[in-house]
């Protein structure tokens, strides 16, 4: 129901332990490889000078701090779990004083009791969760624990004991929607959500107003929507999230945005059969299926836990509330590596310029 892993060493040199990547599926394996040396050469994208300020303060604190990271629930193919293992991975190495633990649940039945269960066994002292399954249970596990740190990203919480630290996800879709409006030929284009929480609505609603604002032809019935299903195993069906996009490429779509976690994967491979677009999500999908894959809205999480970790080994942690967003490159497109000759210069240029001008 739950897995524990503590293998984070001192300079972090663990990384989860070889063993462990070899019983995980090869293309996850790779994704999390690809997307870890991504996130080392690309420093325009990662907050390059918050990285290079904590590489010269990491050795501030020799004072050994107890983290544990509560896991996004589901698969670990899910593209927004690779990019936080990818931050995780980069603060072990950099603040060698935080000592991480993690746990994975792959499904968010009785997550409350399991949650209360593993802090009542351990004494960290920041519990962080990440996704925002873990919201509404540090909202009350924070009055209990008054003595720990509770942070939830990609999440708010309603309790001012609790750090939230939020994406906006409305304009990671309106990204999303802009490209899609810029490149589409056939005026349909296509949502696929993993379920309606409050993040997926939010994609799906700007993706929406900033296809509507972009390409004035279209009308909203011209925007397919669906959701794979009403909890968390919709960001984990593969073979779902292929039949819908296969469903919307035949109904006339020529682009889709996927907001389905590890589901986007068949969308993916819809897209690539069919020879149609796609727009990858939460980490850099375009190699996945060079060429058909137009570009990827990156939620850079990694970057917020390394910023999280710098605060907390330099005791500057407070529990005031962060939103990362396009403007401070807390989001970002992908560079376009396979499609930017493809659909040339002026549309590349409009789908930015349609960011500055919404």
């Amino acid at each position: 129901m739950f897995r524990i892993n503590a293998n984070f060493t001192s300079g972090g040199r663990a990384f989860m332990g070889f063993k462990n990547f070899k019983r995980l599926p090869g293309f996850y394996v790779l994704s999390v490889l690809f997307i870890l040396m991504t996130a080392l050469m690309t420093a325009p994208f990662a907050f390059a000078a918050d990285v290079r300020d904590s590489a010269i303060e990491r050795d501030a604190s020799s004072v050994e701090i107890s983290v544990i990271y509560f896991m996004p629930v589901g698969s670990l193919s899910n593209p927004f779990t690779q990019m936080a293992e990818v931050g995780i991975h980069l603060s072990a190495s950099l603040y060698p004083q935080i000592k991480a633990s993690r746990i994975y649940l792959y499904h968010d039945r009785h997550m409350d009791d399991y949650v209360k269960g593993i802090l009542a066994a351990g004494d960290h002292a920041y519990i962080i969760g990440i996704g925002s399954n873990y919201a509404a249970i540090f909202d009350d596990l924070a009055d209990i624990y008054t003595d720990r740190h509770f942070v939830v990203i990609d999440a708010k919480a309603t309790n001012g004991k609790v750090k939230s630290i939020e994406f906006d996800n409305f304009e990671a879709g309106y990204m999303a929607g802009a490209a899609a409006a810029t490149v589409t030929k056939s005026r349909k284009t296509g949502f696929i959500g993993g379920t309606r929480n409050k993040v997926i609505l939010d994609f799906e609603n700007g993706f929406k107003k900033a296809v509507l604002k972009n390409k004035v032809e279209v009308k909203e019935t011209d925007i397919m929507v669906e959701y794979i299903a009403g909890g968390v195993e919709g960001f984990s069906d593969l073979a779902a999230g292929e039949k819908i996009a296969d469903k919307m490429y035949s109904a006339g779509c020529d682009i889709i945005f996927a907001a389905a976690g590890a589901s986007g994967l068949g969308a993916i491979e819809s897209a690539k059969k069919r020879g149609r677009y796609i727009i990858g999500v939460d980490s850099d999908q375009d190699s996945i299926a060079p060429g058909r894959v137009l570009t990827s809205v990156i939620k850079r999480i990694d970057s917020a836990i390394i910023n999280l970790a710098k605060d907390i080994a330099s005791n500057k942690y407070d529990d005031k509330p962060i939103i990362y967003s396009f403007n401070n490159a807390g989001l970002t497109f992908s560079a376009f590596r396979h499609t930017k000759n493809k659909i040339g210069a002026k549309k590349y240029n409009k789908i930015f310029n349609a960011l500055f001008s919404k």
